[in-house]
Formats: structure tokens, sequence, C-alpha cells
């Protein structure tokens, strides 16, 4: 089952193409550098996101489908 979720970047490790994002009440899921759909294989730390979170092997969860989320820009 999908379920969308929102996170912030905490670590990513550009040779091996994995990363963390602490999503709700600090809970840590993993993702892998081919799961940014934008195409781009790196994240900023501190980056926001909007992602799907799926099963993965051994019962665990992990992010795909992640997008950065970029702020809005104030008009004040």
């Amino acid at each position: 089952m999908r379920k969308i979720v929102t996170g912030i970047v905490r670590s990513f490790d550009e040779q091996r193409g994995v990363g963390i994002v602490e999503i709700d009440q600090g809970k840590q899921l993993t993702f892998h550098a081919t799961a940014i759909i934008d195409g781009s294989r790196s994240i900023e730390r501190g980056t926001p996101i909007v992602a799907c979170q799926v099963p993965a092997h051994g019962g665990e969860r992990q992010l795909v489908d992640i997008t950065p989320v970029t702020p809005k820009a104030s008009l004040f």
C-alpha cells in the first residue's frame, strides 16, 4: 500500500546513492537516488520532500517518487 508522506532529507551519500529522510514523529526511512523524480540522482541535506512510502524487503518501508519541495515566494 502506498502512502503519501512529507519529510526532510537528513543525509545523502552520493557515492552509494542512498539517503535517509525523516518523516513524522522522527521516523526515518531510506531511499535510493533512482527514486528522485526529477532525475537529478542527488539531493541536498535539509531539503523538504514529498514522497510515497511503500513496502520494502523484509517488512521494512522505503520511499519512492521523491519530489523536492521548493518554498513559495512571499509577496510581502
